[in-house]
């Protein structure tokens, strides 16, 4: 493909396409949720033990001033809507300045 040259699409055009392991793994999540076998609603812990221990940073004054651990347990959900608390590393400053803040609902 050539947008300068504006040529068309082929059939056999390649594309370098990023990033799909997410798409992927959210549409095996969602057929173990079709089948019964996984609630939205389960904290990551039970899958991936390391969440039992987690922390976030906590900020005063607009000031990192060090981890705690988090208010309550991060779910499948929340990792599947990105709302679990990571960033990409190389953000600089408050994450909450960086994003806008939209609001969540859990499944119950």
């Amino acid at each position: 493909m050539d947008l300068a040259g504006r040529q068309a699409l082929s059939d056999n055009t390649i594309f370098r396409i990023y990033s799909m392991t997410k798409p992927v793994i959210a549409t095996a999540i969602m057929m173990l949720c079709e089948y019964g076998k996984l609630d939205l609603n389960n904290p990551a812990s039970k899958f991936i033990p390391e969440f039992k221990t987690a922390e976030v940073v906590r900020f005063e004054n607009g000031k990192d001033v060090g981890l705690e651990p988090v208010k309550r347990d991060v779910t499948v959900h929340d990792l599947l809507t990105y709302t679990a608390g990571f960033i990409y590393c190389g953000l600089k400053g408050i994450p909450q300045n960086q994003y806008a803040i939209i609001p969540t609902r859990h499944h119950h």
